[in-house]
């Protein structure tokens, strides 16, 4: 009867590492791998040395890149590398950049509504 007992042990026994060894793979603990570095393309219209670029656009590249731990990564292209700016925003919905810093004051046509805020004594 002992070794009847013993012998269902061994088996719960076998069965419990099995499923433990088999849900321990699933763990996030165990093998993580490594995360892929998302990459984004910052097109801007603006040169490197301009102070729009320096003290906004630099910084909070570098700021995005510190609090998500390396994960996400913004690459600014300044000086209208990626496109020129009255297509800026035809290249975010081509998916040429990501992120882009445009105007709509020289998008013209595509923002009707935005023309409002030039129109004369509008503000007075």
């Amino acid at each position: 009867m002992f070794i009847r007992k013993k012998g269902k042990f061994i088996i719960f026994v076998v069965i419990a590492l099995c499923f433990v060894i088999i849900n321990g793979v699933s763990f996030n603990g165990f093998a993580q791998a490594p995360t892929k570095q998302i990459k984004l393309k910052f097109a801007t219209h603006l040169p490197s040395i301009h102070h729009g670029y320096r003290n906004f656009i630099a910084p909070w590249a570098a700021e995005v890149e510190k609090r998500t731990e390396g994960r996400v990564k913004v690459i600014v292209y300044p000086d209208q590398q990626l496109g020129r700016l009255p297509e800026m925003y035809d290249d975010l919905l081509r998916g040429t950049s990501d992120i882009a810093f445009i105007l709509p004051v020289f998008i013209t046509g595509r923002f009707p509504l935005e023309s409002v805020f030039h129109l004369p004594n509008f503000l007075n």
